[in-house]
């Protein structure tokens, strides 16, 4: 007896509007008190609205990207960007303090010894754990999405070290989370195979979300 396959969803539409969603959530439940804070008027929200589209679009439209938007594929998508995006935000460094929104309270000395000792624990651990997950992931890839996924590699590598050199003497080097977001996703359009592939770009996804919520412009930094 033939096994009953999933019927796809319509990728594009489905790809963005999960993530527009996603931003919704974000500004209304995570961060109930955004409006009074920063000011956020209707224009400033379709202008988010429009970047994260656009962006939806543009890494759905890879042709590498080989997103399979059946039902199942998305829920885990979408549960992992809802699910890191609250993380993100409300589990705590200490028991005294929430975790930064930004790589700034390292550059600028925020943090004390303790708070330190977490946001290396925090963030790097989980980099070079993911690190080692693309190496042995990189050996089952297709000569064709090997070669892609080694592309995207070294020209994410070429912009950090572009942009820190460029920024060297002259400003603060300050790369906004949203930007490691978009490298993440990025990184990982040629990898998805498996269920676990698809919570991780949500896991990324919830980067860029919640740094296009969070996003100020300071002139005197250098923002990617």
């Amino acid at each position: 007896m033939r096994e009953k396959q999933e019927r796809p969803l319509p990728c594009l539409p489905v790809y963005v509007g999960f993530i527009c969603l996603s931003y919704g959530l974000h500004a209304l439940v995570v961060h109930p008190t955004l409006g009074a804070v920063d000011g956020h008027r209707v224009a400033d929200l379709f202008g988010d609205l429009c970047a994260l589209s656009w962006l939806g679009v543009s890494f759905a439209c890879l042709p590498w990207h080989d997103f399979r938007a059946t039902s199942s594929h998305v829920f885990i998508w979408w549960t992992g960007m809802v699910f890191f995006g609250i993380l993100y935000i409300m589990v705590p460094m200490t028991a005294g303090g929430a975790f930064q929104y930004s790589f700034a309270s390292l550059t600028e000395g925020r943090l004390t010894s303790a708070q330190l000792r977490a946001f290396w624990l925090l963030v790097f651990t989980p980099l070079v754990l993911l690190a080692v997950y693309w190496a042995r992931k990189f050996h089952t890839m297709s000569p064709a999405r090997r070669n892609v996924f080694g592309n995207l590699c070294v020209t994410v590598f070429a912009i950090w070290l572009v942009s820190y050199l460029t920024c060297l003497g002259v400003c603060e080097y300050h790369p906004h989370h949203w930007w490691v977001g978009f490298c993440l996703v990025l990184l990982s359009t040629p990898t998805l195979d498996t269920a676990f592939d698809y919570l991780l770009q949500g896991f990324f996804w919830a980067l860029i979300v919640d740094g296009v919520v969070m996003y100020d412009v300071e002139i005197t930094k250098f923002f990617l």
